[in-house]
């Protein structure tokens, strides 16, 4: 996206920091431009797990981890300090929108985040808790939850509504289902006659990803953090990639977003959530090649660069790719002669 944005954008996302680890940079480069900006927030993130090593900034919060109401209210500190860095002003959390079949937003009932379990060690894919909390998100009714994120963007009305691909990124439930209210959501909007966003999903082309692991693996920035911090590991080179990876040939239109200039306002923000990312770290490009077991990336050398690197709770690093790519998916207004030669559009 190298012209400015025309319209507004409008993110959703399941908990405080997906916002960020998602879509970060989409955010803060839109944001710049001065056009509106919303994130919407499907739940608290009350089931997070805590990253309070011993020692830590974070030791003293440890506590908070299994205590849901302290949780949700910690991270909304959190993601407010994040929004900050982003430049993001506009911000709602779902449940707090009035529900079309209630009297009055009190009396609907709080949506809270899921739960999830690391499918194994080392594996940053998810897999339903064994459990649901009172109020987890993906027992709402779906249409109860799109009536109010359709309300939000019939306020918005914004250019574009971004979120998960259908996979939910990683395979956390309540992405999934965020991205089946999304869907539902602007479904609604559509059977109502109201004029529809484009809708874009957060994707991850295949060689891409296996490129910034290889290229994460060989810095040498990173092996020395790893000899100083022994309990950080690389994720599987040949490992089982997430949901949101997507074979490059099928991708179709794609919007690619340089990380590189927003790239301090997204460390920034991965920083403020500091209870669910460790070890965020903005580095100088890593220019070297990909390595001859790779190849080229048919011609796409710069979108195989790293820029940074983070840690969730599971310890596995992972790289911050110098881009961002989102698939445009329908419903999607017939483009305008000023809109069809914007490079966004790539």
């Amino acid at each position: 996206m190298n012209d400015p944005a025309r319209g507004g954008l409008l993110a959703v996302h399941a908990h405080p920091d997906d916002e960020t680890l998602a879509t970060g940079a989409l955010l803060a480069t839109w944001a710049a431009t001065g056009e509106p900006v919303t994130v919407v927030t499907c739940t608290r993130g009350e089931e997070g797990e805590v990253i309070a090593r011993p020692g830590s900034p974070t030791a003293g919060l440890a506590t908070l981890e299994g205590d849901g109401p302290a949780l949700a209210a910690h991270r909304e500190t959190e993601l407010a300090g994040a929004l900050a860095h982003l430049g993001v002003r506009d911000h709602v959390f779902l449940d707090t929108v009035p529900d079309p079949a209630q009297d009055s937003v009190q009396d609907s009932a709080r949506y809270t985040d899921s739960g999830m379990a690391w499918a194994a060690p080392g594996i940053a894919r998810s897999v339903a808790a064994a459990s649901l909390p009172p109020g987890a998100f993906v027992a709402v009714p779906l249409d109860e939850a799109a009536a109010r994120l359709a309300a939000v963007v019939r306020s918005r009305r914004p250019r574009v509504v971004v979120t998960y691909e259908p996979g939910g990124g990683y395979g956390h439930p309540d992405h999934v289902r965020t991205s089946e209210v999304t869907s539902r959501a602007l479904q609604l909007l559509a059977e109502a006659g109201d004029d529809l966003p484009e809708l874009w999903h957060a994707v991850l082309p295949d060689d891409v990803a296996r490129v910034v692991r290889r290229r994460l693996a060989a810095s040498t920035e990173v092996r020395e953090l790893l000899r100083s911090v022994p309990y950080l590991t690389l994720p599987d080179l040949d490992g089982v990639l997430p949901p949101l990876v997507v074979p490059a040939e099928q991708l179709g239109d794609v919007v690619r977003v340089d990380v590189g200039p927003v790239a301090g306002a997204v460390v920034a923000a991965m920083r403020a959530h500091a209870t669910q990312v460790q070890h965020a770290t903005c580095s100088t490009p890593d220019l070297e090649g990909p390595g001859s077991q790779d190849g080229p990336l048919d011609g796409r050398e710069d979108e195989g660069m790293i820029i940074g690197w983070y840690a969730l709770s599971n310890d596995v690093l992972a790289p911050i790719g110098a881009h961002e790519y989102y698939v445009v998916r329908t419903p999607r207004p017939p483009r305008t002669q000023e809109t069809s030669s914007d490079p966004q559009y790539r």
